[in-house]
């Protein structure tokens, strides 16, 4: 007898602030040097208003949240994403825990938010990673993002559709 056994794919969800907003907040407590760049960056503010952050209120109610959750409904992971312009998006958050990592979750996320970004009418894609954030790094380049620019603390990259 053959069995074959199927995993069942972790699914995007969108954000649900009662359902979500711990594991969010748990997760930049726990990566917070990877992925904010200001001291006083509001996690709560971004989950709150769906906004960048509170240095640009232009795009409140604007930013995309989704979470990955498996079939138990475990948190695998977070990514956001908004529309700069008419034709430029930006991937502003993609994280996954510790203890899911290794598992392209991330790139599925990745993948996931430039897929949206398209059918919201993105001819472009941008999103910035620390210098040392290595894996990171290549993620974005195998799903086929472009370097354009890099300083002593940041690595900028483009993905066009």
């Amino acid at each position: 007898d053959r069995h074959i056994y199927q995993m069942a794919q972790p699914r995007v969800v969108d954000f649900v602030y009662e359902r979500d907003a711990q594991d969010i907040h748990t997760l930049f407590n726990n990566n917070w040097y990877w992925l904010i760049s200001s001291p006083d960056y509001s996690v709560e503010y971004m989950l709150v208003n769906r906004s960048p952050g509170h240095r640009h209120p232009e795009y409140n109610g604007k930013l995309h949240m989704k979470v990955l959750r498996d079939q138990q409904n475990e948190f695998l992971g977070y990514c956001s994403y908004y529309m700069k312009t008419d034709t430029e998006g930006t991937i502003l958050f993609v994280a996954v825990p510790s203890e899911h990592r290794g598992k392209r979750y991330a790139e599925l996320l990745v993948r996931y938010a430039l897929d949206r970004l398209k059918d919201l009418g993105a001819h472009e894609a941008n999103l910035v990673t620390r210098v040392e954030n290595f894996s990171a790094q290549a993620l974005y380049k195998r799903v086929g993002f472009e370097e354009i620019n890099r300083d002593q603390i940041y690595v900028y990259y483009r993905y066009q559709f």
